[in-house]
């Protein structure tokens, strides 16, 4: 049996392998003995955006594969899969915890042996099935065809129950006091001021993504910004925290390339997971106060 190895470290995007080529079992065990786990790790845990477990996959050209990954400093976790089948485990580097008896060494070895299946009690895999044979991979996310009123919508009660104040407070000569109309009004003053910034910001956006390229291009007033993802700098999906209940319909990605450029999308174009699972850039998510698009 043939087998090929690949590798992710780190900073790679989460589908990105680097290709070692075929190994013998020897080189496969020097491989794996030399691949800095725990290097990888101290900069998985120190890194803003998402990051990939450090990884070692060795796979056959029969779709038999067995994949060496690292989330501590404590033990290794492995999967072996075929088309149908899979077993996961994790092998603990203290021996009175490592419940397998077995070390990954060991695992690789009886992998190369092609003895895995007559060892473990395999799993059935849940195979998915599609309607659609035919898969588009060119997305594209139109800001004139969304109709986001209904976020607006939600706060004209609020506005109506604040003028019914108001009217209110004049009859009975001003009992409320001007403080109270401040602090109320964030209610809904805050949502129509974000509503107005997320509808001028989407007009005549277009977002295109060519999903099995990883390219995103970004056209808005005839302006275009055609982006790979080695091309930025920082990407950052923005969320709010705060679950009242005008504000939580608002949302964020903004993209700041190496090249200086800077460009947002919000949800009145696309939801901005839509946008992160499609494209597959690395990132990090922050949840705010207020959803407010940045300058």
């Amino acid at each position: 049996m043939e087998i090929k190895c690949k590798f992710q470290k780190t900073e790679f995007f989460e589908d990105q392998f680097e290709e070692i080529g075929q190994l013998n079992y020897n080189q496969a065990i020097e491989f794996y003995s030399t691949f800095q786990f725990s290097e990888e790790l101290n900069k998985y845990y120190n890194r803003e955006l998402t990051s990939c477990f450090p990884k070692i996959v060795f796979y056959s050209e029969n779709e038999k594969s067995l994949t060496i990954w690292a989330e501590n400093n404590e033990g290794i976790f492995f999967r072996y899969e075929n088309n149908f089948q899979f077993f996961e485990s994790y092998v603990s580097f203290d021996i009175n915890q490592n419940k397998l008896e077995l070390n990954i060494i060991e695992i690789i070895r009886i992998f190369y042996n092609n003895e895995i299946e007559s060892i473990f009690n395999l799993k059935k895999k849940v195979i998915e099935h599609s309607i659609d044979t035919q898969i588009d991979n060119l997305l594209i996310f139109d800001g004139q065809k969304i109709k986001p009123l209904k976020k607006l919508l939600k706060t004209i009660p609020f506005l109506i129950l604040w003028i019914g104040f108001v009217f209110y407070d004049i009859y009975n000569e001003y009992v409320f006091g001007i403080y109270f109309y401040l602090i109320s009004s964030l209610v809904w003053l805050t949502s129509i001021i974000i509503y107005i910034s997320y509808f001028f910001n989407s007009k005549n956006v277009k977002v295109t993504i060519d999903a099995k390229n990883k390219i995103l291009v970004y056209e808005k007033n005839k302006n275009k910004i055609t982006v790979k993802r080695e091309d930025i700098h920082n990407c950052e999906i923005n969320i709010p925290n705060n679950k009242a209940f005008t504000l939580s319909d608002y949302s964020y990605v903004w993209f700041v390339l190496k090249d200086g450029k800077r460009f947002v999308i919000n949800n009145f174009v696309a939801e901005p997971y839509d946008i992160i699972n499609n494209f597959k850039p690395n990132y990090k998510a922050t949840k705010v106060g207020f959803p407010f698009l940045p300058l």
